[in-house]
């Protein structure tokens, strides 16, 4: 795979997201009633599933080598309080997609997607490697979008909206504070929604997730708010207006806090 370092140096993505999780922010935890029935202490596990086509053979060697979901979710092992052992399964699904299934406490992340995306990158252009890497990166996006899910019904957490905003809003901003890898997961997720058109029906105002070009736009305010000077050229292009790009830092400032309230009871100490 020609990505294969990229997923190496993606570790390091990985490792800033515990910092990114602990932001300066947030406040010692308080015992709570929640904190009280979390307890339990559960992990979760990373399990790599039997896979049988030679394309899913080759994502499955790159992923165990550089351990990079392992990684990923060692910062949560070490930081939260979950209430029972959780699972990450990575293999073939025989569709596109990375879910989390409530029943079975896990979330699987499909190697079809990967490919899925590599296609969708090369179609806008890019070459082999490069629609490679924004295929990994959109999938780092992907993996702690479906994370939050998870998060949000194991704790039991408290959330006002669409939990699908929600859980590109827990994406974005730890991505945003773990680096210009992190960054770079945002703006190919954005890139990926950009490029999927939502479907010309009504069925599409109905759908659990906001529209395609609306979670582009949304993912590169909050990164703006975040780094104003990295993006400013990127949101000019696009033709951002300054009033919103002023409430993006607004809504930057409340979603961080809110997640900060959320979390910090579950937090070990």
């Amino acid at each position: 795979m020609a990505w294969y370092g990229e997923a190496r140096r993606s570790l390091l993505v990985m490792a800033a997201i515990g910092t990114a999780m602990l932001g300066s922010g947030v406040a010692e935890a308080k015992p709570t009633a929640q904190k009280a029935r979390a307890a339990t202490q559960g992990q979760i596990n990373v399990v790599y599933n039997r896979v049988r086509s030679p394309l899913a053979k080759d994502f499955q060697t790159v992923f165990q080598k550089s351990r990079l979901f392992e990684t990923a979710v060692a910062p949560i092992n070490q930081n939260i309080l979950l209430p029972r052992d959780l699972t990450v399964e990575l293999g073939e699904c025989g569709f596109v997609n990375a879910f989390y299934e409530p029943g079975a406490h896990r979330i699987v992340m499909c190697y079809e997607l990967i490919d899925h995306l590599t296609k969708v990158f090369r179609k806008s252009g890019m070459g082999q490697r490069d629609a490679e890497v924004q295929a990994l990166n959109a999938a780092v996006f992907t993996f702690y979008h479906e994370l939050a899910h998870m998060l949000i019904h194991e704790m039991d957490l408290p959330i006002v909206g669409k939990e699908e905003d929600v859980a590109d809003q827990f994406s974005a901003l730890l991505l945003s504070n773990a680096g210009d890898g992190g960054k770079g997961a945002i703006l190919a997720a954005a890139q990926w929604f950009g490029s999927s058109q939502s479907p010309e029906s009504r069925e599409k105002y109905m759908d659990e997730h906001s529209l395609n070009e609306q979670r582009a736009y949304y993912l590169i305010c909050l990164l703006h708010a975040q780094s104003p000077g990295e993006l400013s050229g990127l949101v000019k292009r696009l033709g951002f207006p300054p009033e919103r790009l002023q409430k993006c830092k607004d809504e930057y400032r409340q979603i961080a806090r809110s997640w900060e309230m959320m979390i910090t009871p579950f937090l070990r100490r």
